[in-house]
């Protein structure tokens, strides 16, 4: 006598088809979306502060002023050089940074 495969062996796994899936997700999304309803009391209201206080008003730029005399001694804005060299009077470059313009008499 035969024995009865109740189990048979299938070669390839089954499909799974997903597309009514993906529609029917679509479906959702467009209801709630058009289902929804906004409400204007839940807006957060912002109030902001007006400045308050001056304007200040832009500095002007202060000009390098560099003076020789008749004997040959430097001033540079109204202070003596040591030397008959010019140096920088108030260390590395600050007055070149700070001086937009720079007159020679």
């Amino acid at each position: 006598m035969k024995q009865l495969n109740l189990h048979p062996h299938h070669s390839e796994p089954p499909d799974i088809n997903l597309t009514p899936m993906i529609d029917v997700v679509f479906l959702l999304l467009i209801f709630f979306m058009v289902s929804t309803t906004f409400k204007e009391d839940t807006r957060i209201r912002v109030r902001c502060r007006r400045p308050q206080g001056e304007a200040v008003p832009a500095e002007t730029p202060r000009a390098l002023e560099i003076v020789i005399d008749k004997a040959g001694v430097f001033y540079v804005d109204e202070r003596m050089v040591a030397d008959r060299t010019p140096r920088r009077p108030c260390g590395r470059r600050s007055w070149m940074r700070s001086a937009r313009s720079v007159s020679a008499r």
